[in-house]
């Protein structure tokens, strides 16, 4: 094939199901073929996915979605315990989908930076690209935390061993790239509505569910 019958996409880009009436972002590409994104971005194994290159334009449908995480959500028990006993409650450490990229896609990173997977670091300069706010830089500023999170239509999750971020984050960013001068350390999945700062899903968490080590 030759490179102009490729179609481009760049990490960070606009991406949603097909027949959805939301949007979100593009993340790393996890291996050859294959990217991610949130799983509130694409939720549905067996969807299309769809890029776009402004905000609710006509887009081009890029991969399928092949896998993706179950969620968690702690029971009136496990609260009670918490409460009684302090056992820890047991959240969800990932919120991703693993897109599985048609053969004419070509993607290019979000940022000049090495593609390793690694940890965020407390202090690590960070940069974040994504649909609603475009590229931006800051500072992680927590390596693990823990964070409840509304995800809509009534439902409240706790996720645990996240990171926070002091990056501008807004709706729409979900699923973008994050790296660090070292590589890849995640993507972004959510933050207050202030868009003050946000919280990002683990590279490394997000290997280990998916089998991608």
């Amino acid at each position: 094939m030759s490179g102009s019958d490729y179609y481009k996409v760049r990490e960070g880009d606009i991406v949603t199901q097909k027949g959805a009436s939301w949007e979100g972002s593009l993340g790393y590409l996890a291996k050859p073929g294959y990217i991610v994104s949130n799983k509130h971005v694409l939720p549905d194994v067996g969807a299309r996915v769809i890029h776009r290159t402004e905000p609710w334009k006509n887009g081009v449908e890029i991969g399928t979605v092949v896998k993706t995480v179950k969620w968690r959500n702690p029971s009136f028990l496990d609260i009670i315990l918490y409460i009684l006993t302090g056992r820890p409650l047991q959240g969800n450490k990932v919120d991703a989908s693993l897109v599985r990229l048609d053969s004419n896609i070509s993607v290019e990173q979000a940022f000049n930076l090495p593609a390793a997977i690694v940890e965020p670091k407390v202090g690590a300069r960070m940069y974040k690209r994504g649909r609603s706010t475009g590229e931006t830089t800051g500072t992680v500023t927590a390596d693990s935390v823990d964070v409840w999170v509304d995800m809509g239509g009534g439902q409240r999750l706790l996720f645990t061993d996240v990171y926070r971020f002091d990056c501008r984050t807004l709706p729409g960013d979900s699923g973008g790239p994050n790296y660090t001068d070292e590589g890849i350390v995640g993507i972004t999945f959510a933050g207050p509505e202030s868009g003050e700062y946000g919280f990002g899903i683990k590279a490394k968490n997000i290997a280990e569910v998916f089998g991608l080590g």
